[in-house]
């Protein structure tokens, strides 16, 4: 999703509190360059051990999770259920989100089940549609009017987007997200990503690209097939199979299966979402590779992570500029560069930012409550 055109800029600013001085942007582009090469180039054997570890944890946190909510007979081993299954459903989607985006296709001996083409998204939303969506976010990260996966129709962060009635509810609205049935973001995100709330937002009201050309009954049903794909086998499995194995204990199974998604969902908001809001929106396409570099990375944060667990648990979603810069690099190369990058951004003036859970988490929230008044 790169563009391949050569910089031909020799400076690029960038709005919203990014830097504005000129830059050598064709010098930072070279470097970049020579930075992903680097770690393309150590990409082998490591890396399969390490997704292998990946997903053997995963492994163990959802059976040792459902075996406590089946069998637990206090509220204590019952609630360490409910947070061993949250860590395994959103490490779960972290790991499908890297194999998707192709990071381990093509490594000589990697397993079939780590590759894109192999394997199942296993969570509320379709391969299919994830694969159709995201990758636009990827080629306009921020982009007002190109970038469909933030949600411009919906959020305004920024003076860009033209202020509506309905976002002086922005922030409970984003905040109620988490209440959403049954398990928080991970179930009201397929009905987002496959376009689904177009429908409910006037053309007028509506500020980036839309997802569909057409809103009318046929394309109504198509959109909604694709989000049912993932949605009700993921519904069916999580609130009725096991539930129904705990025999006369199913509600206990059932409240921990729910739980564990919400639990799930907050740290997935903290760490895939937060990292996109607030950062510089753009409205015009970056003319050259160099500055679409300078974009990918002035679109995103990071999320300070120094935990193992945490940082397997967030699968390199915290590295989000990296994983902009790189989106097929492993996800451990990713915060293994982060280091070298932010020197070059700070050699050429570009804004790399990365913050603590805490400090973006008050950052984002703040920015949502001013943004939901006409003058923001």
């Amino acid at each position: 999703m790169e563009p391949t055109a050569q910089a031909s800029s020799a400076t690029y600013g960038m709005k919203n509190g990014a830097a504005q001085e000129p830059r050598d942007i064709e010098a930072f582009g070279r470097e970049v360059d020579e930075l992903l090469q680097k770690y393309r180039s150590k990409v082998g054997e490591e890396d399969i051990a390490f997704v292998e570890r990946c997903f053997d944890i995963n492994i163990k946190a959802e059976v040792a999770g459902r075996l406590l909510l089946h069998f637990s007979l206090d509220p204590f081993t019952w609630l360490l259920g409910s947070t061993l299954l949250a860590y395994h459903i959103g490490q779960r989607g972290g790991l499908m989100h890297a194999i998707h985006h192709g990071m381990y296709d093509g490594i000589p001996g990697i397993p079939s089940r780590f590759t894109s083409d192999k394997t199942t998204y296993n969570c509320p939303i379709s391969g299919q549609l994830w694969q159709r969506f995201h990758a636009k976010h990827h080629a306009h990260t921020n982009n007002l009017h190109k970038d469909t996966d933030v949600g411009y129709e919906v959020l305004r962060w920024s003076d860009e987007v033209p202020w509506q009635p309905f976002h002086l509810i922005q922030l409970p609205a984003m905040l109620l997200t988490s209440l959403f049935p049954f398990g928080g973001l991970m179930f009201w995100y397929p009905f987002y990503q496959s376009g689904l709330l177009e429908y409910a937002f006037p053309k007028r009201f509506r500020t980036s690209a839309p997802f569909h050309e057409k809103h009318d009954w046929e394309t109504f049903k198509k959109i909604f097939g694709w989000a049912m794909e993932g949605f009700l086998p993921y519904m069916a499995k999580n609130l009725l199979l096991y539930p129904a194995l705990g025999g006369i204990f199913w509600p206990k199974v059932l409240l921990g299966n729910v739980v564990a998604h919400y639990l799930a969902s907050a740290a997935i908001w903290h760490h895939v979402l937060t990292p996109h809001m607030g950062q510089p929106v753009y409205g015009r396409k970056p003319r050259s590779k160099a500055e679409w570099y300078v974009q990918q990375i002035e679109a995103t944060s990071n999320l300070k992570v120094e935990n193992e667990l945490l940082k397997i648990f967030c699968a390199g979603n915290h590295q989000q500029i990296e994983h902009h810069v790189a989106p097929k690099l492993p996800m451990s190369r990713l915060w293994e560069m982060a280091p070298e990058l932010e020197a070059i951004c700070k050699k050429y003036g570009v804004r790399y930012s990365s913050e603590g859970w805490r400090e973006r988490t008050k950052r984002v929230v703040s920015l949502l409550l001013r943004y939901s008044l006409p003058g923001g």
